[in-house]
């Protein structure tokens, strides 16, 4: 956005990054419904507090297709936060069709 607030992508990168392995109908379909994205989310360090860290165990889902983040940009952020362990891996980012529901299933019923 002009005021920096937001954040979008570029209309030609949509589909490549996000709906890749969507039918062309379901990918624009997606597409159309995307708004602008608050920048704070991106962009602002958060902050820890010791006693609190770790209380709630996390787990992350690799997704090992995804365009819009990369496997080793995953694992990046996987590294950063010791407590959190990759513990399952799913085609691309579990949007709208692209992931089969069964595979997404699987690995929710795993973390339970």
């Amino acid at each position: 956005s002009a005021d920096g607030a937001s954040l979008t992508v570029k209309p030609d990168a949509i589909v490549p990054a996000f709906y890749a392995t969507c039918s062309a109908e379901d990918a624009k379909r997606a597409a159309a419904r995307l708004v602008p994205q608050a920048r704070v989310p991106f962009t602002d360090t958060l902050h820890y507090t010791p006693e609190r860290t770790g209380r709630i165990p996390r787990v992350y889902i690799e997704c090992l297709r995804d365009r819009a983040i990369t496997l080793a940009a995953q694992r990046r952020l996987v590294a950063f936060h010791d407590e959190m362990d990759p513990l399952a891996e799913v085609g691309e980012r579990p949007l709208g069709r692209q992931t089969r529901r069964d595979d997404v299933d699987h690995v929710f019923r795993g973390i339970v």
